[in-house]
């Protein structure tokens, strides 16, 4: 067996559950040590010796490449998570419904719709959506901006998407 694709998959899977289950406490992520110590201890050994049963060393081999997805799995959700809080850190954390002025830099391509223009900021302070209305020139990538308006809460169908871009 492939015991590098079987821990692939383990570390995988353990990316993809990062947004569901992320490691609040990263020091929860050493108990990946005694997973890698079992793994070590556990790990099957070539042929069957004499006396054990086939059977045996299948099982064995089993629990070993369990073991090894087991570990992968911690290893992908203790990464996904520190790359979830390092998103998140970057976040403008300020009141809402406070007038602000923010100065920052263009990080994404304008979206313009229905005489809205929405642009991705960072600023010094965080990461910011401003939306402001037509007309705007284009705004390549990097420009400064300055803008002057009140913060708000985003409304419940964007909380997904402004979360995924911190």
């Amino acid at each position: 067996m492939q015991w590098r694709l079987v821990a692939l998959a383990g570390a995988t899977v353990g990316l993809g559950l990062a947004p569901f289950a992320s490691l609040a406490n990263p020091r929860l992520g050493l108990l990946l040590v005694p997973a890698s110590a079992a793994l070590v201890a556990a790990r099957p050994r070539s042929g069957v010796s004499r006396g054990a049963s086939a059977r045996g060393g299948v099982a064995a081999a089993a629990l070993w490449l369990a073991l090894v997805a087991l570990t992968g799995c911690g290893g992908g959700l203790a990464v996904g998570g520190a790359r979830l809080r390092a998103i998140d850190a970057g976040a403008f954390d300020r009141l809402a419904d406070r007038p602000v002025t923010a100065t920052g830099f263009v990080t994404a391509v304008p979206r313009r719709s229905d005489g809205t223009v929405s642009v991705r900021v960072q600023t010094a302070d965080g990461r910011l959506l401003i939306e402001a209305p037509e007309p705007i020139p284009d705004l390549p990538i990097g420009r400064e901006v300055r803008a002057s308006g009140t913060l708000r809460e985003p409304d419940d169908w964007e909380i997904g998407y402004l979360r995924t871009h911190g």
